[in-house]
């Protein structure tokens, strides 16, 4: 909560840290690093197989990576990097059309008998 209520101010404090992590190329080890914590689902809590695991991650590791990402995007937009099929992690883009495109083209080759 204090990132979306202070984000105008910690991003004083963020935005340079993050930028000279840019520059010299390094990811604090243990902002890539998760806890996998059991919880509990449905059924009897004795048994194991009633959990599932989620991972607690860095939040700054977080934060720094989808600044990451942002930055790679852009670049790969920018130099025509991805292919047209390419949906996925894409803005405006989803994968919905890939698997139309798929689902049609299985659809076509098992009606011509072919594998």
């Amino acid at each position: 909560m204090i990132f979306l209520n202070g984000f105008s101010h910690l991003s004083l404090y963020i935005t340079p840290s993050f930028n000279t992590l840019l520059r010299l190329g390094y990811l604090t080890c243990q902002w890539t690093e998760g806890y996998i914590v059991p919880l509990f689902k449905i059924g009897d809590p004795t048994l194991p197989e009633d959990y599932r695991g989620i991972t607690l991650l860095s939040t700054f590791g977080k934060l720094f990576t989808k600044v990451l990402n942002k930055i790679l995007n852009l670049w790969a937009e920018n130099y025509s990097v991805y292919c047209e099929a390419q949906a996925g992690f894409r803005k405006t883009m989803g994968t919905v059309d890939n698997l139309f495109v798929f689902s049609n083209a299985i659809e076509y080759l098992l009606q011509q008998n072919k594998k």
